[in-house]
């Protein structure tokens, strides 16, 4: 029998993601925020992506897709000969998307977000806040800067 002659080591796991393991451009802080809005923290942050001021209230990604389906179940396409509601069935599939966030995190979740969700979203123009709010998606990576609560003026 043939004996090995160096000892193996054991497989070691690698480690667990922390918190401070982002992607690269990805704030930690900002990234521990959305993986609360995941579990129904709502609040009011101000972000800056490429030199645009956005403001409006983090939400986790499942109410970012229901959100963004309702919107869809308002549109009409014209020019199709079928009789399905366009908007509905548009709709129904995005709201689909929204299973990739469980309701329910592990104990041991750590959050690694790609995007912050926002509804209420408005921008800033000049030294105006867009005066309609809307969901929207932004990519957690392309954010210079944020701070908490939302902007107004006066």
């Amino acid at each position: 029998m043939n004996e090995p002659t160096e000892q193996q080591e054991p497989k070691q796991e690698p480690d667990a993601p922390t918190l401070f393991d982002q992607k690269p451009g990805v704030d930690w802080l900002l990234a521990f925020l959305v993986g609360w809005a995941e579990q129904g923290l709502t609040m009011g942050v101000t972000v800056t992506v490429e030199g645009t001021v956005i403001t409006g209230e983090i939400i986790g990604g499942r109410e970012y897709f229901q959100a963004i389906a309702s919107i869809m179940r308002q549109a009409n396409y014209q020019g199709t000969s079928q009789e399905q509601n366009f908007g509905t069935v548009v709709g129904d599939a995005i709201e689909g998307f929204k299973q990739i966030y469980p309701e329910k995190q592990p104990e041991d979740y750590v959050a690694q977000p790609g995007y912050l969700h926002l509804k209420n979203a408005k921008f800033l123009l000049g030294d105006k806040l867009t005066t309609k709010g809307a969901p929207w998606r932004i990519d957690l990576a392309k954010i210079s800067a944020f701070t908490f609560g939302t902007l107004t003026t006066s």
